[in-house]
C-alpha cells in the first residue's frame, strides 16, 4: 500500500521526492545555510545535514535536519573559566591531529575553530 492510501495529503512515496525541506519562506535549505528557530531562542544554527527517516513508524515524506549551534565567547586567557566544561578532548573526539594543528596554525588557539569531522 502506498503512501497515499496512509495519508491522503502525501505527495508519493518518500523514496521518490528529494531529500530537501524548506524554510518558512519556501526556501529549500542546503548543507551550510544558518537558519533561526524562534523556539530555541538562540541566534542562528547552521544546517550540517538534511537526511531522509527511514523509520517505518515515522510519518511520510519526513526528514530529518541536523543543525550546529555556534557560539563564540570572550574570557580572560589562561584563567579558569565557569562557563566552559570539557567533556572530550579533540583527539578523544577523533579529530585527527593534522586539522587540529591547521587550527591552531590559522589562529584559533587550541583548535577552537575545529568542528565535528
Amino acid at each position: 500500500m502506498g503512501d497515499h492510501h496512509r495519508n491522503p495529503f502525501a505527495r508519493g512515496t518518500s523514496a521518490q521526492l528529494p531529500i530537501q525541506t524548506r524554510d518558512c519562506f519556501n526556501r529549500v535549505l542546503g548543507i551550510g545555510d544558518e537558519v533561526i528557530v524562534p523556539e530555541l531562542k538562540t541566534p542562528s544554527l547552521t544546517v550540517l545535514a538534511v537526511n531522509p527517516v527511514l523509520d517505518p513508524a515515522a510519518p511520510p515524506n519526513a526528514v530529518s535536519v541536523t543543525l550546529q549551534l555556534l557560539v563564540s565567547f570572550v574570557v580572560k586567557a589562561d584563567t579558569a573559566t565557569r562557563q566552559f566544561i570539557r567533556i572530550r578532548t579533540a583527539e578523544e573526539r577523533g579529530i585527527p591531529p593534522e586539522v587540529i594543528a591547521e587550527a591552531q596554525a590559522a589562529g584559533n588557539g587550541s583548535g577552537g575553530g575545529v568542528t565535528e569531522q
